[in-house]
């Protein structure tokens, strides 16, 4: 008798519930520690303010690039 061949089994994945809450997690990480490393820094309240400003402006910096081409990197994909 002959066997007959597994069907192909196609996984689609299925987006994970909690991928926003885990984010906001990470989100509330980093703010701890960069809230730790200024009370660690010596620095005075308006210097402090500064460097958070600072550190926005360079976020803001590195995002709008990823905007204008869609996230992409530029390097070549293959479909």
């Amino acid at each position: 008798m002959r066997q007959r061949e597994p069907p192909d089994i196609v996984f689609y994945p299925v987006p994970d519930p909690d991928s926003a809450s885990r984010s906001s997690e990470i989100d509330r990480i980093y703010a701890r520690s960069i809230r730790r490393r200024l009370d660690e820094s010596g620095m005075t309240p308006r210097q402090k303010a500064a460097a958070v400003d600072a550190l926005i402006g360079r976020l803001k910096a590195q995002a709008e690039p990823e905007e204008a081409t869609g996230g992409r990197t530029g390097a070549a994909t293959a479909p």
